[in-house]
């Protein structure tokens, strides 16, 4: 999931100008609030959204919380636990102090296989009385694509949004949702269980690429393609950014950024040369996701070139946005 602070009207893409409104004065039905709790390789973002149905949504605000272990693995620490109750805890006092504000809290797939997330959303539910819904896998691809669909006009192509656990696949034709499929190819997933070494050493990788080659083989006919591939989620995000590092070219955004498989494959080399000694120029996200990076690099450039896609588009947005999305107007806007 991810969520930029914005206000998104029916009829409008998001992503555009817009002028701010008041939710809160002069529409019906009355506005009803969300929390969302995003956990991706390095944090937990604790975003608060207002919705008025039909009308319009806005992101209010947003909180990121460090939740890894120092080795990077896969469970919650403590304190993310606790910091995570806290500021949740904090935006619901506001919210009281407002009246009786409809309050729903949403969680990402991720949440279901992470230690320490259950403890989390049940101490949420007993303790601050609100509903917690966590997606499913497959929800959470279908509401990536209408993220997608409310972001990138005309758009046909193979929605691959990767997360640490898992990559869900969901094919978008005529901006209709023909298909979703989810495969155990998440970045920290295959990181983890394939890049034992630091740096890793290339029988490793091709171990990888062998592993991620035959779980893509698997689903792709179903799932179609020749398309082009639109990247969902921090890991394609980081690799947009290492790209744009590399061009020095201010003009281009983040958003929408096309990325041709040359070019993917370039960014993998550099994150292969970041990984190995000296670490000088290993920072910022590289520094951060480390190695998770390679293996992300890895299963964009594996599964666009079994697809046949000629490019790969990165989209800032994500499943949680487009659950606002369907929650105020019932689906993926038309363009």
């Amino acid at each position: 999931m991810d969520h930029n602070g914005s206000v998104h009207k029916r009829g409008q893409r998001a992503g555009s100008p817009m002028a701010t409104q008041d939710l809160t004065r002069g529409v019906s039905p009355a506005p009803r609030v969300v929390l969302l709790l995003d956990l991706d390789s390095s944090a937990i973002r604790v975003s608060q959204a207002r919705i008025v149905p039909g009308v319009a949504f806005r992101v209010d605000r947003e909180k990121p919380i460090q939740a890894r272990q120092a080795n990077g693995g896969p469970d919650l620490p403590a304190s993310a636990v606790r910091d995570t109750i806290k500021a949740v805890r904090a935006y619901l006092q506001d919210l009281r102090a407002e009246g009786d504000v409809p309050v729903l809290v949403v969680a990402s797939a991720a949440m279901r296989g992470a230690a320490g997330a259950a403890h989390l959303l049940d101490q949420l539910r007993r303790e601050e009385g609100v509903e917690v819904r966590v997606m499913s896998g497959g929800e959470e691809g279908r509401l990536g694509a209408i993220a997608a669909c409310g972001n990138l006009p005309d758009l046909q192509a193979l929605i691959a949004d990767l997360g640490d656990t898992s990559l869900q696949l969901t094919s978008l034709q005529e901006r209709e949702i023909r298909t979703v499929a989810q495969v155990s190819l998440g970045a920290v997933h295959t990181s983890h269980r394939f890049l034992k070494h630091d740096p890793p050493t290339p029988a490793e990788v091709r171990a990888l690429r062998r592993e991620v080659r035959q779980r893509v083989r698997d689903v792709m006919p179903g799932l179609g393609g020749g398309t082009g591939v639109v990247g969902l989620g921090g890991h394609v995000q980081a690799l947009g950014r290492l790209h744009l590092r590399a061009i020095w070219d201010r003009r281009v955004c983040l958003h929408g950024l096309r990325l041709q498989l040359t070019d993917v494959a370039a960014i993998r080399e550099r994150v292969e040369g970041l990984l190995s000694p000296p670490r000088g120029k290993l920072n910022g996200q590289a520094a951060r996701r480390g190695k998770t990076l390679l293996a992300a690099a890895v299963v964009f450039e594996e599964l666009m070139a079994l697809g046949g896609c000629p490019a790969l588009r990165v989209c800032v947005r994500g499943a949680g946005y487009g659950f606002l999305i369907a929650e105020t107007f019932g689906g993926a806007p038309r363009a």
